[in-house]
């Protein structure tokens, strides 16, 4: 009976999953950050309007060009960004200077979830710059379920 108790227990008990992001550049090290690392750095917020979500939420996160700078000393000319199902996007550093795109780890206050688009997403503030960032070039750059931030030589 304990036994049928304990598998009962883990069975209904909420599965905590824990995502890590990783960021790489050939011939160093790869980091890797948890969303307590992102918290420690400097919070950026952007409420905005996405075309996945059915009324404007706000987003935390940080700045993507703080980010590839507090980690490598700069921001390269492209980073590749990389989702949990290995889809991928390509962001160039005029993009990333202009918008100041975030990797967000909170939306209204929650930390996101997986079934969210979490645990990290990079959100541009679309919001501010409807007629430069409401289309498709844009919106395929805002990678979901980020787990990786590849910078190539």
């Amino acid at each position: 009976m304990k036994y049928l108790a304990l598998v009962w227990g883990l069975l209904i008990a909420p599965q905590v999953y824990s995502y890590n992001l990783q960021m790489d550049i050939p011939h160093a090290p790869t980091a890797v950050l948890t969303v307590q690392d992102l918290e420690q750095m400097e919070a950026t917020q952007y409420t905005t309007m996405l075309p996945w979500l059915s009324a404007p939420a706000t987003f935390t996160g940080v700045k993507l060009s703080t980010l590839l700078s507090q980690q490598y000393g700069f921001i390269p000319n492209r980073v590749t960004l990389r989702a949990l199902n290995d889809y991928a996007a390509d962001i160039d550093l005029s993009d990333i200077e202009k918008y100041q795109p975030i990797v967000a780890y909170w939306q209204d206050g929650k930390p996101m979830r997986v079934r969210d688009k979490g645990p990290f997403w990079l959100i541009y503030p679309q919001s501010s710059f409807p007629k430069e960032l409401n289309n498709e070039h844009y919106h395929s750059q805002m990678v979901w379920q980020l787990k990786q931030i590849h910078i190539a030589k």
